[in-house]
């Protein structure tokens, strides 16, 4: 989340022109975990801070079969989910 939010900052714009962010990563949080939406906020922010500065994001979402929810940051409003 750091990297991202460095990325983000007008530093990191500056000095690298970065445009997208790709990740091959993935976290789980069950929906039904009491953290659920403090986790999502806590990590969505870092994300959501990258797309306003007008940077893609994409993350791999998993090749479970599954509905993408609880997997991060691909569940995240402002990531490009790919799986």
């Amino acid at each position: 989340m750091a990297a991202v939010e460095w990325a983000a900052s007008a530093e990191g714009k500056a000095k690298a022109n970065i445009r997208v962010i790709n990740l091959s990563l993935a976290a789980y949080i069950a929906p039904t975990d009491p953290d659920y939406q403090a986790t999502m906020d806590l990590v969505c922010a870092s994300f959501k801070a990258a797309s306003d500065a007008g940077i893609v994001v994409i993350a791999a979402a998993g090749n479970y079969a599954c509905d993408t929810r609880g997997y991060l940051p691909a569940s995240c409003p402002t990531v490009i989910a790919v799986t």
